[in-house]
């Protein structure tokens, strides 16, 4: 396992030590503090989600290029993640179709109960509570 600092890593990429550091805090790589508490990071990792800058694109002075992350290894998750949405949308939907019909089945019952209650029998209960 090849280790890198995230100097080295920010100057091998082209992106701001910040970024990387974001990435490792956030999971995206997997990174290890040293014995001086110095984040280090596995080359290859790095690599896979960070392909390395073009000469051009590294660090000139105070400026980085500031690129997004290779989006080919994501992509699995990506589908993984549209294939549980998909599910739970189709679950979300059948229960509003189950609540839809409780609602409707609600409904029918107060305009029984309107109705009963508009031909007189709710009044004899009404000046029994006075």
């Amino acid at each position: 396992m090849a280790l890198m600092s995230l100097a080295q890593a920010a100057v091998a990429t082209g992106l701001h030590k910040t970024t990387l550091l974001r990435a490792v805090r956030a999971g995206r790589i997997t990174g290890t503090k040293d014995a001086f508490g110095q984040w280090q990071v596995d080359k290859r990792e790095l690599f896979r989600i960070y392909p390395p800058a073009a000469p051009a694109a590294v660090r000139t002075g105070a400026s980085y290029a500031h690129r997004a992350p290779s989006t080919a290894a994501p992509l699995g998750k990506t589908h993984v993640r549209a294939f549980l949405a998909e599910q739970r949308l189709a679950a979300l939907e059948g229960a509003l179709r189950d609540m839809t019909g409780e609602r409707d089945a609600w409904r029918q019952q107060a305009e029984r109960l309107s109705r009963a209650l508009g031909r007189g029998e709710g009044r004899k209960a009404k000046k029994r509570s006075r």
